[in-house]
This record gives structure tokens, C-alpha cells and sequence, in this order.
């Protein structure tokens, strides 16, 4: 090895790690794609333009197609492949709501009368997204004060955003009780996984 490959790589190490960072990218945005019916729409159509439309607009539409969205997603992604596999932490995600009129993006990233989005406050949507998938980690009284400034109201008035039921049954398959497989299986026969 000459000094100056140290420095600067070879040409094929080098690509060989473009090669790399590029199939996992295009491995995460086909996951995520699978994992929600719009992203899906928009790559299978040849006017793109149209679903942006439908899925962008003044009164809100989808989170899944403003940058905040996309990062806070991936943030969260992050956060769960430490715990579960890829294929899992997509399905979790995959039963969070997108529409910006609903809770927990309405009124914390997306301003309904302004029509605009508040990028400040994204930290708390992921945190309220995590607490939906029962992976919130940090102070609840703290996430729901938190919440109620956001929004204006009093503490007292708010109620964090409901956990997802797909979460509790993937928990209890990666942490088994007694009643899991049953749980399971009434989930796969209702479609709720």
C-alpha cells in the first residue's frame, strides 16, 4: 500500500462504498414506499405531479410528502432498528397517521390557520410518534406539558396522542407472555398486522 492511498482510497474502494451507501438508501426508500399506500401511488404514476398535489396542499394533506416528515420518519427508524429488525420498525410505522390535520401533527408541525409548517417543534412530534409506538423513553408528564404548549391548551385539558395496538402485539411477540400467540393470532384474523 503506497501512503497515498491512505489518504486519498483507491478508485474501487471508493466506489465499492458508493456502491454500498447507495443500494441502502434505495433499500430504505423501498421499504418505506411499500410501507405507505401514497408513496406508493406516487412512484407507480407517471404524473407525478398530480399526487404531490393531492398529498400537498394548503390544507395540509400528508406528512409523507414534506421534508419534516420524511426526516422525522427516518429518525424513528433509527430509533427502533436498535430493537427490532428493518422489516419490523417498517411495519410499525407503517400504522402511525400521516394527515397533518390529525393528531399529533396538527398544531405542533402544521399551523391549520396559518397553513404553514412549524419546523421547530418536529422533536415533539417524533417524541409523540414514539410514545404512540410505546418507545418514548424520555419523561411522559414532561412529553405531555410539552404537548399542551404546543397546542395552547392547559396540561390538564390534554391527553397524549392513543398508542397503537400493532405495537403492543409486536412487543408481545418479541417479549412472550403466555396469552402472546393467542393475541397473535387474533390480530393476523382481524388484519390488524
Amino acid at each position: 500500500m503506497v501512503y497515498q492511498d491512505v489518504i486519498r482510497p483507491r478508485k474501487d474502494v471508493r466506489t465499492y462504498r458508493v456502491n454500498f451507501l447507495l443500494w441502502n438508501a434505495c433499500d430504505y426508500f423501498t421499504r418505506l414506499t411499500d410501507s405507505f399506500l401514497p408513496l406508493q401511488e406516487f412512484v407507480n404514476t407517471p404524473d407525478h405531479s398530480t399526487v404531490v398535489k393531492k398529498y400537498r396542499h394548503p390544507e395540509g394533506g400528508s406528512v409523507l410528502f414534506r421534508p419534516i416528515g420524511l426526516q422525522i420518519l427516518t429518525e424513528i427508524i433509527a430509533e427502533l432498528v436498535e430493537k427490532y429488525p428493518l422489516s419490523k420498525c417498517f411495519k410499525m410505522i407503517s400504522k402511525l397517521p400521516t394527515d397533518l390535520t390529525q393528531t399529533p401533527y396538527n398544531g405542533v408541525i402544521w399551523h391549520p390557520t396559518q397553513k404553514k409548517m412549524i419546523i421547530k417543534d418536529k422533536t415533539l412530534v417524533k417524541n409523540l410518534l414514539l410514545y404512540m409506538l410505546n418507545h418514548f423513553s424520555g419523561d411522559v408528564d414532561k412529553l405531555r406539558e410539552d404537548y399542551a404548549k404546543a397546542i395552547g391548551s392547559e396540561m390538564e385539558a390534554v391527553e397524549l396522542p392513543k398508542k397503537s395496538v400493532v405495537t403492543y402485539i409486536l412487543f408481545l411477540t418479541t417479549f412472550p407472555t403466555p396469552y402472546s400467540q393467542l393475541i397473535f393470532r387474533a390480530a393476523k384474523r382481524l388484519q390488524i398486522l
